[in-house]
Formats: structure tokens, sequence, C-alpha cells
């Protein structure tokens, strides 16, 4: 269910409108994190949202999400987040999965990441994509076969 993704979406709202300055801001969730995140109204310097191991994002596609930023998912082979089924009925569920090419995502590779809690192991090809993705370097990403 969605009640505590709500929640904390509301509060994420709150933090990214109280940084200070006017750096850009990259979302990044992990898991029931992608809830979150794809609960969260982003305001106009958030410029990439990025799903890893999601069980879904409470949208049906990128374009359902509330934002203009880049929309960036991911998920290792292995990952046993792979077998929940993406639907969303009578309030369970969450929807699409990212990875899908009907979500409309920038689908990137986690080359040697095989569990669901890999993505930010040291050398991995996923933790340089996300790096290049906080960074801005996009161009510099490496794109699933299936993607473009």
């Amino acid at each position: 269910r969605s009640e505590r993704a709500i929640a904390g979406a509301r509060d994420l709202a709150r933090f990214v409108a109280g940084l200070p300055g006017r750096s850009t801001v990259s979302l990044l969730g992990h898991s029931y994190g992608t809830v979150v995140v794809g609960r969260t109204p982003h305001s106009a310097r958030v410029t990439d949202v990025i799903a890893l191991a999601s069980p879904g994002m409470d949208a049906g596609s990128a374009g359902g999400l509330r934002t203009r930023a880049r929309v960036w998912a991911a998920r290792a082979p292995g990952d046993p987040i792979g077998y929940t089924p993406h639907v969303r009925v009578g309030g369970y569920g969450h929807g699409t999965d990212p990875i899908d090419p009907r979500f409309g995502a920038l689908v990137f590779r986690t080359g040697s990441v095989t569990r669901h809690d890999g993505y930010y192991a040291p050398g991995t090809e996923s933790l340089t994509n996300l790096a290049r993705i906080a960074l801005g370097r996009a161009s510099e990403v490496s794109l699933d076969a299936n993607d473009h």
C-alpha cells in the first residue's frame, strides 16, 4: 500500500524546497523509496528522478509522475523485486514497472549487480551510472540495450 509513501512524499517535497542555494537536485529512490519519489511533487530544481529496484511508482508511466525531470530506472537481473506483480488493484500494489518500455523511463545498465542491495557497491556500473546522472553527465550513462 502507499500510505507511508504519501506521507514521506510530503516530507521529501518540503526537504527539497528547503535546500539552500539554486543547485539542481537528483532524486533517487531504491525499492519502496521509489514509491515515495513517485508520489513527490517535484520542484523545477529536480532535474532527474531515478528508480532503482522498484516495485512501481504509483504511476502508469513516466508522464504520470508529477515532474518535468528526466526519469531513469534500473534493476539488476537477479534482483528478486522483479517478481513483484507490477499492478495496482484496490489500493494494493504500485503499478507499472519503471523498467518496462511502456513506462517511458531511460533504463540504464547495472553491470555486475545481482542482488537487491548491490546497486551502490564501489566499482559497479550501477554506481558509475548513478554518479553520472547526479553530475549532469547524462550522455555518458550506459543505457540498457533495449533503450535508446
